[in-house]
């Protein structure tokens, strides 16, 4: 993946390549020092809401996938959020990477003082399975990793989301990547190509862009 910095006149362009031996020594020191034993979940449901909403967003609340209360639009609606047994099969493949393409599920809650907190980074491993027993519907989403939060970041480095992480101490997790510098493309030229079509965007997306990644670049300096 690619990812920019600004310099002068120019924007310099760089490959983020992750090194795999190292990515996966540094996913298993995370489980293993947080000791996590509720690391797999599944989620069970037979409200169609809830299980679009955790198919399709990038953020749901809690209360949405988590429930068991009386509604009069849907009185028999639950929704189950639950520990289930690690799946090594399936934790290995996570440590080599087959689910590094996968943008998780973030899934938050209000304190008190009604402040959102994040208390669940999913990463669906499977594909949601629905049911149809004796004409009543169900969905089940089956082993799901709850991200530790390192492991969280690195998953966002991997997948190139580098606004959602430009605030956070990535150091760690920048240091299992390799970056190398590819060429430099002058301002005016970017111009030129916007103007022709050749680029999609503005130019204010552009510097945007070179911005983020020259404060991610400079996490790692």
């Amino acid at each position: 993946m690619l990812i920019y910095d600004k310099k002068d006149d120019k924007v310099l362009i760089y490959e983020m390549k992750g090194d795999s031996e190292k990515i996966k020594r540094y996913k298993k020191g995370v489980i293993s020092k947080n000791k996590v034993q509720d690391l797999f979940c599944s989620l069970k449901t037979n409200s169609s809401r809830a299980a679009k909403d955790f198919d399709t967003l990038e953020e749901v609340s809690l209360a949405t996938i988590d429930h068991d209360y009386y509604d009069p639009l849907g009185p028999n609606d639950y929704s189950e959020l639950r520990v289930i047994e690690i799946r090594k099969d399936i934790l290995e493949r996570y440590f080599y990477g087959e689910y590094d393409g996968i943008l998780p599920v973030s899934v938050y809650s209000y304190d008190d003082k009604f402040n959102k907190e994040y208390i669940h980074r999913f990463l669906k491993t499977e594909e949601l399975e629905e049911k149809n027993e004796n004409f009543l519907r169900s969905w089940e989403f089956n082993n799901l990793i709850d991200l530790p939060r390192e492991l969280y970041l690195l998953q966002l480095l991997l997948l190139g989301k580098y606004d959602r992480v430009v605030s956070e101490n990535i150091r760690k997790q920048l240091g299992l990547f390799d970056i190398n510098y590819l060429k430099s493309i002058s301002l005016l030229d970017l111009k030129d190509m916007l103007e022709n079509g050749l680029v999609s965007g503005s130019m204010e997306d552009i510097e945007n862009k070179a911005s983020i990644g020259g404060r991610i670049l400079a996490k790692r300096r």
